[in-house]
């Protein structure tokens, strides 16, 4: 019936775009991908941010804490942009208090780690 592949691809696109769920997408329009639904990285790292809060004070696990949630938001707010994860504002929030976790962790250990470099002898 067709004589060439790209005339085949056309009219198998043509069906597609007849056979949208209720009609709702026009002719031609690309149908929206965008998930509503948060996912579980943004989540996570949201969580893990909120977490890292109160253990501010336990220097050993906060650090982890923060650059775990600094990098399940990054990865979280890439994967919202590819529209493969929603909720793209925890991941925000996520990286932001990721990073304030490990800037107060830098402040409070800052001065003894420059005073042992400096002076190795008073450790």
């Amino acid at each position: 019936m067709f004589t060439d592949a790209s005339a085949r691809l056309r009219a198998h696109d043509d069906e597609q775009d007849d056979a949208t769920i209720g009609g709702s997408v026009a002719r031609g329009a690309a149908p929206a991908t965008r998930r509503e639904s948060c996912s579980w990285i943004n989540v996570l790292g949201f969580a893990l941010a909120l977490a890292g809060i109160p253990v501010g004070p336990l220097l050993y696990i906060a650090p982890l804490m923060s650059v775990g949630a600094v990098a399940l938001g990054v990865m979280g707010v890439r994967a919202a942009a590819r529209d493969d994860a929603g909720c793209a504002a925890l991941g925000y929030a996520a990286v932001v208090l990721g990073a304030a976790g490990l800037g107060a962790v830098a402040w409070l250990l800052g001065p003894s780690v420059v005073a042992l470099v400096l002076h190795p002898g008073l450790g």
